[in-house]
């Protein structure tokens, strides 16, 4: 079935953060996440052998109902520093339409 009301929490962070992310989003209401691997493709910071070195990166997808998104963001900007520079970016895109999204059934 097609269902609207939901919003994508779209985290970028270096390699090992997916984990935290990932918990802090379920203790914010997010019932799972996609995490899908990158690579940086910004400022060269560091060389090795004179080779610029793109840090590896974890891009982490959390589809949520629209009415947590903000407080799931929220939760995982404070549980990687996000504030901080170099520590990641967080961010919403709406959804238009989601298929294969289930609710959870009491009882």
């Amino acid at each position: 079935m097609i269902k609207d009301g939901y919003e994508l929490v779209v985290t970028i962070v270096n390699k090992g953060w997916s984990s935290t992310i990932i918990e802090a989003s379920q203790e914010a209401g997010a019932r799972g996440a996609t995490v899908l691997k990158g690579r940086g493709a910004g400022l060269k910071v560091a060389a090795l052998f004179g080779i610029p070195v793109e840090p590896e990166k974890d891009i982490i997808l959390n589809a949520v109902p629209a009415d947590i998104s903000r407080q799931v963001l929220l939760a995982i900007s404070h549980s990687a520093a996000l504030v901080k520079p170099g520590n990641g970016i967080a961010f919403i895109l709406p959804i238009t339409n989601i298929v294969g999204v289930f609710e959870q059934q009491d009882g």
